[in-house]
């Protein structure tokens, strides 16, 4: 009698890698071979993929139980990345966790619920400069979404807001983008970058009010609250000014008193923009 014994591994080379946009990608077939035939081909691929990388391992096994392996990379992206964020500006703030809604008051919005608009930008960890940036609407309830485009999944980014007339704030450290990322600002000073944050409220926390200038400027920040701030507030009080004005620090759609009171404080304690 002649015993053949089959000890030679079958052969499998993986599909290419893929990128996609759905969670359930098509993933081609594996090119296959074996000496005597019969053979399976298996695969670990999950029903739903998640966002990012997963490798899919294949699996060829022939009649004798000689097998062969391979990888292929799959990633998928999402269509877009979220970023929800919470924050509240010093001057805006009232008892109740919200805000007085300032494009409301002065006549801007007829949502009662929109307070001002704040450009977001997420930040390159290590230049420093703007990767994406948009312009959204803040909610009284400091609430608001962000919809970035899908190369920035998967990246770290600082985030820097800015507001017409508060100080300049960054995110504490680079934050990793994904499908879905929350950020909350109001919980702690620590979630600033310096801890450059004012307490509104017993464990709530704000951007400082009253960068309205640079010295000469009415409404060109210069990433501090000092006395050329106030001396611009006092020219706009002065003139009684009304509506959608970068001086009105408590968001009530006027220029006055309250609002001469709050920068008036804030220069004592020398606030200055804080980043990396």
């Amino acid at each position: 009698n002649v015993i053949v014994t089959d000890t030679e591994v079958p052969s499998i080379t993986c599909p290419s890698a893929v990128i996609s946009y759905s969670t359930s990608p098509v993933l081609g077939s594996p090119v296959v071979s074996d000496n005597c035939g019969g053979y399976s081909v298996v695969n670990n691929a999950p029903p739903v993929y998640p966002y990012g990388n997963t490798s899919v391992v294949w699996t060829i096994t022939d009649a004798s139980g000689n097998f062969s392996t391979c990888i292929q990379d799959v990633t998928v992206l999402p269509l877009h990345d979220t970023l929800n964020l919470k924050l509240y500006i010093q001057g805006y703030f009232n008892s109740g966790l919200t805000m007085n809604a300032a494009l409301y008051n002065s006549g801007i919005s007829a949502n009662p619920t929109d307070c001002d608009t704040i450009q977001v930008c997420l930040m390159d960890s290590a230049t420093l400069l703007p990767v994406e940036c948009m312009q959204v609407v803040l909610n009284a309830n400091g609430e608001t979404s962000c919809v970035f485009p899908p190369a920035v999944f998967g990246n770290n980014y600082y985030i820097r807001v800015k507001h017409r007339n508060a100080v300049e704030t960054w995110s504490a450290n680079p934050v990793s983008m994904s499908a879905s990322v929350y950020y909350d600002f109001s919980t702690n000073s620590s979630q600033a970058y310096g801890n450059n944050m004012v307490e509104v409220s017993s464990g709530i926390w704000a951007f400082w009010s009253g960068d309205i200038g640079d010295g000469t400027n009415y409404g060109l920040q210069d990433g501090s609250i000092n006395d050329s701030d106030f001396t611009l507030l006092e020219s706009a009080l002065n003139s009684i000014s009304s509506g959608y004005d970068v001086g009105d620090l408590t968001g009530d759609g006027l220029v006055e008193s309250a609002d001469y009171s709050l920068i008036e404080n804030n220069i004592g304690f020398l606030i200055l923009s804080a980043h990396p």
